[in-house]
């Protein structure tokens, strides 16, 4: 088998096929919206570099978006290696994807589904790489404005999709050095979460802000870790 046959080998839910005899259903959510996640690991000379850290990253992607799991950590680091002894590619690039599956058109997650799991080998001509790092290469830099253009109906629609399952954002921030106080605003879902620290002992400030968001009839709801 040479090189062209061995990278139309793909691993579709555990199991290795040509990739002419892989395919996806219509109904499947990564499809339609985006709904899924994905890893890529480098290989060098048919070793996965990383593979276990990869993978422990993939599982937290799928934990976060909440994706049933199906498959342990240990049996994808067996289908990384199952999937280069079938290709015999040396030097590549294993993508690996997981959606949440087939369900009817909705946003909302379908009450029953089985994850789709995808994966094949893209070799890498890692020669010419090593010249374009020794010659450098020229590159142009944009902002990553994708989950922001609503203009745009593109298939990445997660955050749509996850958004009801979002009960509240919020973040952590640190005590500036020069400064005793620091804050931080965000907004989600029509609600201003706004966070402050300090160094100092005196919620003054504080208690001074919210009287003033108080006097302007906003509604306030103060949580602290003070004990």
């Amino acid at each position: 088998m040479n090189e062209n046959q061995q990278e139309k080998l793909v691993l579709v839910d555990g199991e290795i096929m040509p990739e002419t005899e892989a395919f996806i259903d219509v109904n499947d959510r990564g499809h339609n919206f985006g709904d899924g996640v994905f890893e890529i690991v480098p290989v060098y000379n048919g070793r996965a570099f990383a593979l276990l850290p990869h993978m422990n990253n993939l599982f937290d992607s799928v934990i976060a978006v909440k994706i049933p799991g199906v498959y342990m950590i240990e049996e994808l680091v067996e289908f990384h290696e199952s999937l280069l002894a079938a290709t015999g590619l040396k030097d590549c690039e294993i993508y690996t994807q997981v959606t949440r599956g087939s369900g009817a058109y909705a946003l909302s997650y379908p009450e029953q589904s089985i994850p789709h799991l995808t994966m094949y080998a893209v070799p890498v001509d890692r020669e010419a790489l090593a010249e374009k790092r020794a010659k450098g290469v020229n590159v142009i830099t944009v902002e990553d404005v994708r989950w922001a253009r609503c203009d745009i109906n593109t298939l990445n629609r997660l955050p749509e999709v996850m958004a009801p399952y979002v009960a509240r954002m919020d973040f952590i921030i640190g005590v500036q050095a020069k400064a005793p106080h620091n804050c931080g605003v965000l907004t989600w879902n029509d609600t201003v979460y706004i966070n402050c620290i300090r160094s100092i002992q005196e919620p003054e400030l504080e208690y001074r802000f919210y009287r003033v968001l108080h006097r302007l009839g906003l509604p306030v709801k103060v949580e602290s870790n003070q004990r």
